[in-house]
């Protein structure tokens, strides 16, 4: 009979210096929510341990105006498990992200499953992202994936809402708001959802 699998649910908010390192035992499904809105530079570092038949979905948010954000994700996978990273950043004013994932699989394991998810939003020519994906596979036996997309707010969508009457800065919101409905749809995490849209509606304000 299989063992019941449990969720963990987890939600961090950045501010400073953030080092964590999580444990995920066997049937265990872990659930991280983390965001920086931080206004000063940050340094995060996440190590996650996956024992056997074990789940993880990391869904990072990074906004930034004008500091430098330096992120590392490492991700050390055993048989039988899956990781899902989805990263969400956004960029203005001069401001540095610099994002490095890293996903482990190890020789002599099998039946693992990691996914890489980036999607980078940056507001003007001064603004960068920079994104260093990396899957070490020493074993034949698993499934990966991973994308990146960075780049401005898609000119499709912008210019489908400007034709229906909404300025530019509304449009630019209700574009990037669909890029927040895992925080948006959990009354634990409604709070950052709402940092956040305030957030972005400084990062887009013109001068």
């Amino acid at each position: 009979m299989p063992q019941k699998v449990k969720s963990q649910f987890v939600v961090h908010q950045v501010n400073d210096k953030f080092q964590k390192r999580y444990f995920v035992d066997s049937n265990l499904n872990l659930q991280l929510e983390i965001i920086d809105i931080s206004i000063k530079n940050t340094d995060t570092k996440i190590e996650i341990m996956l024992h056997e038949n074990s789940k993880c979905n990391l869904n990072l948010y990074i906004l930034n105006k004008s500091v430098k954000k330096n992120i590392l994700v490492q991700i050390n996978h055993e048989s039988n498990t899956q990781s899902n990273v989805n990263v969400k950043a956004f960029s203005s004013n001069g401001g540095n992200i610099k994002i490095n994932l890293i996903n482990v699989a190890p020789k002599g394991k099998e039946k693992i499953e990691q996914n890489q998810s980036i999607n980078g939003v940056i507001f003007d020519e001064r603004s960068q992202i920079n994104v260093t994906p990396s899957m070490l596979i020493d074993t034949n036996v698993i499934k990966a994936t991973h994308a990146v997309n960075i780049g401005n707010i898609n000119p499709e969508q912008l210019f489908y809402l400007m034709s229906r009457g909404i300025n530019k800065s509304k449009a630019t919101i209700m574009i990037l708001k669909g890029m927040f409905s895992a925080l948006a749809n959990k009354k634990t995490t409604q709070n950052l959802y709402n940092k956040a849209i305030v957030f972005l509606n400084k990062m887009i304000k013109r001068k």
